[in-house]
């Protein structure tokens, strides 16, 4: 199952702005790495967990994005 389905733009934003790589984001959705006592455990998730995480992603960035362009036309406001 491909956790980054074709079209979902938020995944393309984040590749083209250089912040990581598809290979790291869709890993990042697909296991979670817990660190104890220096031991690393490395846990896959399942495709439902999968794509809980990678929509709770794309609400972060979406409400960031938001907020920035909220922050943004509230200036050029104050300046007219």
């Amino acid at each position: 199952m491909k956790i980054i389905p074709q079209g979902y733009c938020i995944y393309g934003y984040l590749f083209v702005c250089g912040r990581c790589d598809e290979k790291s984001l869709e890993d990042s959705f697909c296991k979670r790495v817990m660190v104890t006592r220096g031991d690393t455990i490395t846990k896959s998730l399942d495709p439902n967990s999968a794509a809980l995480s990678r929509d709770a992603l794309a609400k972060i960035v979406y409400s960031r994005l938001f907020d920035w362009y909220i922050c943004d036309v509230q200036e050029v406001y104050v300046l007219l």
